[in-house]
């Protein structure tokens, strides 16, 4: 059974609290000075429950990133009368991490169902949030068959939004050549995606 916190442990916890709170104060008045502050004071705590979440040291450092984006946007919301400080960062942390994986399983659905559509027009109904989290692993698993040329062009147009015309620009490629290669990538990966469900 793990013993209690020692008093000296309390009273730093209760100095730092007390240090974020003021620091939020001036960040809602526009102190960068007390953002560099906070966030020195922070970033290990706020970075850790990230990678909790995501399992991924690169993920979580973006999150960590946006974290603080939005504390700088939002301290002035901050009510010390509803919890701690250090509490209102990490519950920021923890949310913005969850967002990030639900962004990253729709994402890795659309690509699922882009394959499948590629090789025989089929399409899923809706799945729950466990259900897209596999297909995820399943579409990693179907994207690392490809070459690294037909991974990018995958990757572009489904991981950052580009239009065919935008990769095309963004490659030097001819027009025709991205959208004939980004179904053929398709395509493989519908046949990967298929082998795996039958095996």
């Amino acid at each position: 059974m793990p013993s209690e916190l020692p008093a000296n442990s309390i009273q730093l916890n209760d100095a730092v609290e007390t240090r974020c709170r003021a620091w939020l104060g001036a960040i809602a008045r526009g102190d960068e000075a007390a953002l560099t502050a906070l966030y020195r004071a922070t970033v290990d705590r706020t970075f850790a429950v990230a990678v909790s979440i995501v399992s991924d040291r690169s993920l979580a450092e973006d999150v960590t990133a946006e974290v603080y984006h939005g504390v700088w946007q939002k301290a002035a919301t901050f009510d010390p009368s509803k919890g701690r400080a250090l509490t209102w960062i990490l519950t920021m942390s923890r949310n913005r991490a969850i967002d990030t994986l639900r962004q990253r399983a729709v994402r890795a659905r659309t690509v699922e169902n882009a394959a499948a559509s590629a090789t025989d027009d089929s399409s899923d109904g809706p799945e729950d949030l466990l259900d897209a989290l596999e297909s995820g692993h399943r579409v990693q698993r179907a994207l690392a068959s490809l070459s690294d040329d037909e991974r990018q062009l995958v990757a572009l147009a489904f991981f950052r939004d580009y239009s065919h015309a935008e990769i095309a620009s963004h490659t030097g490629q001819p027009l025709g050549t991205v959208k004939s290669r980004i179904r053929r990538a398709l395509q493989a990966m519908g046949r990967e995606l298929e082998t795996e469900q039958t095996a």
